[in-house]
């Protein structure tokens, strides 16, 4: 699994979560970063991915990347903002939306639906 967040904090909350649940996390500051390792690392099945982060990739661009170049990993944008999945369309294919705070469970059951 990888996981795409910008913030430190938040990142070591989710990546505890994600572990706790059973899976092995990569981690990325960035969308720049996500994509090289999902690149080179061909074990990713789901990628966990904040919406709002720096640089030229954002959630919804790295979700994007992800579905036209590997359809078959999962996608989970994670988003704070109230509405934002009403503020550009969802991408299409195995995306799921999670809104930020969530609880394990809400992760759990995001992973899950992304996957089949």
């Amino acid at each position: 699994m990888l996981l795409v967040e910008d913030d430190p904090d938040v990142r070591a909350i989710v990546r505890d979560q994600i572990n706790a649940l059973g899976y092995a996390v990569l981690e990325a500051e960035n969308g720049q970063e996500a994509v090289q390792l999902v690149e080179h690392i061909s074990a990713v099945e789901v990628v966990v991915s904040d919406i709002v982060m720096p640089g030229d990739i954002d959630g919804y661009c790295l979700a994007r990347i992800v579905n036209e170049r590997w359809p078959d990993i999962g996608i989970v944008l994670m988003s704070g903002y109230k509405g934002e999945s009403r503020h550009e369309p969802q991408p299409e294919g195995n995306t799921q939306f999670l809104g930020k705070p969530f609880l394990p469970a809400d992760l759990k059951a995001a992973i899950r639906r992304c996957r089949i």
